[in-house]
């Protein structure tokens, strides 16, 4: 028994100091969080060994703290006050003096101008004259022209450029016929359905006359220019070695080779001359020889290939073969009659031309000796 109590006493003695020493431990951190406090000025006073050593963080977050307080400051007494309340008469008086000042204003510009009326400058895009709109549409569906959609192209060429409720004039003629001509020369697979366009206009009996005064003039620039020789830009660099010179050189002459059936076209539509045909070849002829000249060796044979080249699409357009290659009609005596006397004097000097050249003349001479 008595044991027991010994061990219970040691126990309780050992829960007495432990005790004891907690609340000393609490007491030691209480007084050295109030002298951190003192110290720090956390309390927010002043304390003469900390001020001027703060860092630039604290200062300008005590800064931010008394800006913000005053802030709330200024919001509270704004709100006590009867700034906020509109003064709904004097801003209809505004409203008035504004809209009579607009008024007279648009008054005296319209009497600046004579009653006539400023057009107002479009944002974002520029007006465009009745000429320029026209030739954007035209272009446009000749642009989309097919054999699938000739029928609703062409109906709509009709609606919107030939029987409208204000004629075109032969100024407008002219600019469908250029785009038309262009087109020709781009497309040469489909130049039929662009001369059926041009027949559209030629059926209005007002229209007919600008129709075949264009395409002569179109006729008369490309003789007058001689457009079957390529530029004098572009004359040299036909053996040139740079590639986008090389390609210059053929678009051009896809173009004048283009340029032959389109007028074959429109000579047998009657839109310009029938004897336009023979006057072409004979002068392609004539600049041909005088280009070769005497030694065939030191010309461009680029250029002489592209002059063989239009010859045979003018004999291609003067007649028609069978499938078997045989002549089966003549549509041009004249023409036919100057190749085949060409190509018969050029026949035996081939053997002395460089390879391309004569076996183009060659070629040519096959289908002469089938007539």
């Amino acid at each position: 028994m008595l044991a027991r109590d010994k061990h219970v006493s040691s126990k309780q003695t050992l829960y007495d100091e432990f005790a004891l020493n907690l609340i000393r431990t609490c007491k030691c951190f209480t007084e050295s969080t109030t002298g951190f406090k003192n110290n720090h000025n956390i309390s927010g006073h002043s304390n003469s060994r900390w001020k001027g050593k703060q860092s630039g963080n604290d200062r300008d977050r005590d800064k931010d703290h008394n800006n913000r307080d005053h802030a709330h400051k200024e919001r509270a007494s704004f709100r006590q006050s009867d700034h906020r309340q509109p003064d709904r008469q004097a801003d209809r008086e505004r409203y008035v003096d504004r809209q009579t000042w607009v008024n007279e204003t648009k008054a005296n510009n319209n009497n600046a101008n004579d009653g006539k009326s400023v057009e107002r400058v479009k944002i974002g895009g520029k007006s465009v004259t009745k000429e320029e709109q026209l030739r954007k549409e035209f272009f446009s569906l000749m642009n989309k022209l097919t054999e699938g959609n000739k029928d609703n192209i062409l109906k709509n060429v009709v609606n919107n450029h030939v029987q409208t409720s204000d004629p075109p004039t032969h100024e407008h003629i002219k600019i469908y016929v250029n785009i038309v001509w262009d087109m020709m020369l781009r497309n040469q697979d489909i130049q039929n359905l662009y001369v059926e366009t041009l027949q559209r206009f030629v059926a209005q009996d007002n229209l007919k006359g600008f129709v075949h005064e264009d395409c002569k003039r179109i006729m008369h620039d490309y003789t007058e220019s001689r457009k079957w020789l390529p530029p004098e830009s572009i004359i040299d660099t036909a053996e040139a070695s740079e590639y986008d010179e090389f390609c210059d050189f053929m678009k051009w002459k896809k173009r004048a080779i283009a340029a032959i059936f389109a007028f074959n076209l429109m000579c047998k539509q009657n839109l310009i001359e029938r004897n336009v045909m023979s006057f072409i070849t004979d002068k392609i002829i004539i600049d041909y020889r005088d280009t070769i000249g005497s030694d065939p060796n030191k010309v461009n044979a680029q250029l002489i290939n592209a002059l063989l080249e239009q010859i045979h699409g003018l004999w291609m357009c003067s007649v028609q073969s069978n499938s078997r290659s045989k002549i089966r009609h003549i549509g041009n005596r004249e023409v036919i009659d100057l190749i085949a006397g060409f190509i018969k004097s050029e026949q035996p000097l081939a053997s002395t031309y460089p390879a391309s050249i004569r076996f183009k003349i060659l070629d040519l001479y096959d289908m002469v000796i089938k007539i």
